[in-house]
């Protein structure tokens, strides 16, 4: 179950600019950039709710920004989204989901590298918010103009304020802030375990925060929702161990591929000293 709040935000932004595409006097921002503290979902609920709206999902991280040649992010921006445009042709809705971009092009001070490629990302974006029906490709005289479909992207950030602030104009982009509450928390978490009834899931929640706050003061606000697909991805492997244990790599070719059951019965005791374990081992929760 995805809370209502982000869930509306996904549909409006698909929905608008599927109308838009149909009706170009329609003028909705191509970019939606959610924002908010890491670790909460957000690039994980992205992925889940334009699933349900049977969107194809082009993914382009934030990683692939910054590149030894320059002008290579920005080509590997347009032809992410001829390939999206491609599958609006053939009757098939489809977004571009750009995760972490304010790592990869936000502003950071003194530890902020300005690059060539990092000018031309930003440029490529806004000229695509500025007019989603045409692509480039090539340079100078090479340079090819592509007729496309509109394309609309979801970016997600820790930081909006860290992006470069033409691009995250209202007409360009439209900005919404996640930081769930107690109840958004414990639906995303519910999701990840659909056996667990709500009240179990903010049992869990409450445990583990309790137990995080004991280990670090940095968990004031309570544990990252990450945490608990972290817990899941470790059961998963526990179970996927104990069908392959004891078989050799060839006798694994000839087996049905295992389907680990995220909805089969998880004791809420379990799923805690889970978390409590990860908690207490995994130095990335302690010191990120």
């Amino acid at each position: 179950m995805i809370p209502k709040s982000f869930k509306a935000e996904i549909v409006g932004h698909i929905g608008r600019n599927v109308f838009a595409n149909r009706d170009r006097s329609i003028k909705t921002p191509l970019i939606l950039c959610i924002s908010g503290p890491p670790g909460m979902g957000k690039t994980y609920q992205t992925h889940e709710v334009l699933r349900d709206l049977d969107v194809a999902i082009c993914d382009l991280p934030g990683s692939a920004f910054e590149n030894e040649s320059a002008g290579a992010p920005a080509e590997a921006i347009q032809e992410c989204y001829r390939r999206a445009s491609s599958m609006w042709a053939k009757g098939r809705p489809a977004a571009i989901v750009i995760d972490d971009v304010d790592a990869a092009i936000g502003q950071w001070g003194e530890l902020t590298q300005y690059t060539v490629n990092r000018q031309l990302v930003c440029g490529t974006l806004m000229a695509l918010a500025d007019n989603p029906y045409v692509c480039y490709s090539g340079e100078g005289a090479m340079k090819i103009r592509t007729e496309t479909y509109r394309v609309p992207i979801i970016m997600t950030c820790n930081d909006s304020g860290k992006l470069y602030a033409p691009l995250m104009r209202p007409g360009r982009t439209r900005s919404f802030v996640w930081v769930p509450g107690e109840d958004d928390r414990s639906a995303v978490v519910q999701s990840m375990f659909p056996d667990l009834e709500i009240q179990e899931a903010r049992m869990l929640i409450e445990a583990l925060d309790g137990y995080a706050r004991g280990i670090s003061p940095r968990y004031g606000g309570g544990v990252p929702v990450s945490l608990y697909s972290d817990i899941l991805a470790f059961l998963e492997d526990e179970w996927l161990h104990s069908v392959i244990d004891g078989h050799t790599a060839r006798e694994m070719m000839s087996m049905d591929v295992p389907r680990f059951e995220s909805n089969s019965k998880i004791a809420l005791q379990e799923l805690i000293e889970r978390g409590k374990m990860l908690l207490s081992e995994d130095r990335n929760y302690l010191e990120a």
